[in-house]
């Protein structure tokens, strides 16, 4: 709270009630937040919250000096966004009630459903499936296309190809809700498969299905760290709650499809609600966005993802959130000198502190790192490309390069646009470092040379949903051998061949990213045998990176024993 003189000091009181839906049902343990400008002084902002009682109550107070004050008070709804007013105190209104009520997520409905093409007509026709649960008597489809429909189960045709983001709301005598997720929308390939399900208590039948009808094998992630084979499972569950469900079809024309979706489990519908606040150093972060992953990274796993924007005092909030292990990455729009953000203050996935969604009530706190150094200006740039492979373009304007210079310290970052493109300009001339960066994903760090006769380099990169890596060979080098002995338990070595000098980026990674050895080599044309340094490596399953200034990158496997 900011500091007030005791001359002209008044007390000013805010309260009010948050309900439940039209009976009023009170809401315990809601967070209310304030944002309060006294005067018009930018500087002299109180930033506080407040959280109710067992009535749904809430009360709060403050000396103020000055003659007027605009508070904006908060909370967030059931549904995602937050709910707020704005209001005018002074020395004669210093008495404020504001009441909120919020909509009804208890006892009420959630919508949900899955999908699979229709080979059974032309064109992109899809087939969606309503899976939702409570009293509900209507639905309403959007297909992300301009066009809409009112079945409970639509089949619908997509004009092209592409991502669609497909929403579906219900409505019933208590409640309403809305759910949305991004579909690939494409020509029907070899082989798909999707899933029903059937829930009584905390067991759940499962049925899957897969196209072409022919002999196939079916593999399960149940979303609470247990896996299954066979067509028709039976899981039980340890407790209630909403579980992120896989499947993972090979059929016998060696054919691999996935799907997945959202299942409730219980007779009561538990729903996680996750959410904080962002702060950049002793101010909240005013525009931005947050964005949740659960942290699978497993080939056929699409990971839980969503994203949601901050609101003027650097609040977020998730309303429904899946049972499991999850990250937090915060991202500013106008950087003002901060970097996107871990919560847990980590900078790559590979460092971030994970939690599990069932913490409710637990206000997330994330503080964003600020950039370390400036960069120093010149005439260079670097420029790059990320192209993607598996159908999910929608992430890639969420994939953030970051900067560093030549001793690891950040200079900066961007954002990738919609087409995979990023750009870094006025660099003067030195060795630079970039590094994509998402939750759930495994990247390199690039090494890249500006000099005179260099002054623009381009990158081009690949995210194939699980990680993000150079092409597949350097045109410096001619001539990659084989990791021998692989595996090993002291020393380890590599030779290759170069058509010219050069300097070598070699690095080590875990399968979770994290950088476990770096170094950096000149080598001279012809021949050059590299000692791997893995004798203080723990047993397991690594990733060597090779790199050369260009910034392509080429991975191979090693094994410590």
């Amino acid at each position: 709270m900011s500091a007030i003189s005791a001359f002209g000091q008044y007390q000013v009181n805010i309260s009010g009630t948050v309900t439940e839906g039209p009976a009023g049902f009170p809401v315990a343990d809601q967070t209310v937040y304030f944002t309060i400008m006294i005067g018009n002084d930018s500087l002299n902002v109180i930033y506080d919250n407040v959280v109710t009682n067992d009535s749904g109550f809430y009360y709060y107070s403050f000396a103020m000096t000055g003659n007027f004050a605009r508070a904006d008070i908060s909370t967030p709804d059931c549904n995602g966004t937050m709910l707020s007013n704005s209001v005018f105190i002074s020395d004669s209104i210093p008495s404020i009630t504001q009441d909120f009520v919020l909509c009804i997520n208890s006892g009420g409905c959630m919508p949900q459903y899955t999908y699979y093409p229709d080979s059974t007509q032309s064109g992109y026709a899809y087939q969606f499936i309503d899976l939702s649960t409570g009293n509900i008597d209507s639905w309403s489809w959007t297909f992300g296309d301009g066009t809409y429909s009112t079945d409970q189960n639509p089949n619908h045709v997509f004009p092209e190809e592409g991502q669609y983001e497909v929403c579906l709301s219900v409505n019933g005598p208590d409640c309403e809700a809305t759910w949305c997720q991004y579909i690939t929308v494409a020509a029907t390939g070899d082989c798909y498969n999707y899933f029903s399900y059937q829930a009584a208590g905390t067991t759940v039948i499962f049925q899957g299905y897969h196209f072409p009808e022919i002999p196939s094998f079916y593999a399960w992630d149940f979303g609470d760290g247990t896996v299954g084979e066979g067509q028709s499972v039976s899981h039980t569950y340890a407790e209630n709650g909403v579980y992120f469900v896989s499947l993972l079809t090979n059929d016998s024309m060696n054919c691999r499809a996935s799907s997945n979706q959202s299942v409730v489990v219980g007779d009561t519908i538990i729903f996680s609600q996750v959410f904080g606040q962002v702060f950049e150093g002793n101010f909240p972060m005013q525009q931005g966005y947050v964005m949740i992953s659960s942290v699978q990274n497993n080939p056929g796993f699409d990971p839980f993802t969503d994203f949601v924007n901050v609101d003027s005092s650097g609040v977020f909030v998730f309303p429904y959130v899946p049972n499991g292990q999850f990250v937090l990455y915060a991202v500013p729009e106008d950087g003002h000198g901060y970097l996107p953000t871990y919560y847990g203050g980590a900078q790559h996935w590979g460092e971030a502190s994970s939690f599990s969604s069932m913490e409710s009530g637990m206000l997330f706190t994330i503080n964003l790192e600020p950039v370390r150094s400036a960069a120093v200006w010149g005439s260079g740039s670097i420029s790059g490309y990320i192209s993607e492979s598996f159908g999910r373009g929608d992430l890639l304007e969420h994939i953030n390069v970051i900067l560093y210079n030549d001793v690891f310290e950040s200079l900066g970052f961007t954002n990738v646009n919609s087409d995979g493109s990023f750009a870094f300009e006025g660099l003067a001339d030195g060795l630079y470092y970039i590094y994509p960066e998402l939750p759930g994903v495994n990247s390199n760090i690039v090494p890249v040379e500006i000099t005179q006769l260099t002054q623009e380099s381009v990158i081009y990169l690949n995210f194939d949903g699980t990680s993000i890596l150079g092409q597949e060979e350097l045109s410096i080098i001619e001539d990659i051998g084989t990791i021998y002995p692989n595996p090993a338990s002291s020393n380890a070595f590599l030779s290759i061949k170069c058509s010219q000098p050069a300097t070598i980026t070699m690095q080590i990674t875990d399968l979770t990213g994290r950088l476990c050895f770096s170094n950096i080599s000149q080598v001279n044309s012809g021949q050059t045998t590299f000692d791997l340094p893995i004798r203080d490596l723990v047993t397991g399953v690594y990733l060597l990176h090779l790199s050369d200034a260009s910034g392509t990158v080429v991975t191979r496997k090693l094994m410590k024993n």
